[in-house]
């Protein structure tokens, strides 16, 4: 949560990402709060396949969620589900 943030020092905010979960409806991409609730999956899924590195999270999918790449960057891992 980026309310947090600036509990860490700058030299570990520049290590940290954040991870986003998103909706497709008919080509539209939207993000509400009922989908970030989605975390809990993903976390359960990370302990799941053991993920070690983000390459690791990069080829997760869970609840119908899958990586982007196209709407990711180096900071930001974006996980979309079809609706």
């Amino acid at each position: 949560s980026s309310e947090f943030e600036d509990v860490f020092s700058p030299t570990l905010r520049k290590q940290l990402f954040t991870v986003s979960f998103m909706e497709d409806r008919n080509g539209v991409l939207k993000t509400h709060s009922t989908i970030s609730k989605r975390q809990e999956g993903f976390l359960t899924a990370v302990m799941e396949e053991n993920c070690q590195t983000i390459n690791d999270l990069r080829k997760l999918s869970f609840d119908e969620f899958n990586y982007r790449e196209d709407l990711s960057s180096n900071n930001e891992l974006v996980f979309v589900k079809i609706a």
